[in-house]
């Protein structure tokens, strides 16, 4: 009876533990698969605001090297 009791004490350990770590998984996968979604939306973001910012900065070099064109043409006319 002792013997009996004890393999299915193990036998429910074995499950109960099996089933936690289950949850356990699921829960990291969730949670990393949410931390990966944000980490990869923040990447997106910053790669998107400095494309941005090096089309500006080339926008405005360009307005100002025109300016300095017509101020030299005009320096010389």
């Amino acid at each position: 009876m002792e013997e009996v009791m004890e393999e299915v004490m193990e036998g429910l350990t074995g499950e109960v533990m099996g089933e936690a770590m289950v949850e356990a998984m699921e829960e990291a996968m969730a949670e990393a698969t949410v931390e990966a979604m944000a980490e990869a939306m923040a990447e997106a973001m910053a790669e998107a605001m400095a494309e941005d910012m090096v089309e500006d900065m080339v926008e405005v070099m360009a307005e100002v090297m025109a300016q300095d064109m017509v101020e030299g043409m005009e320096a010389l006319a």
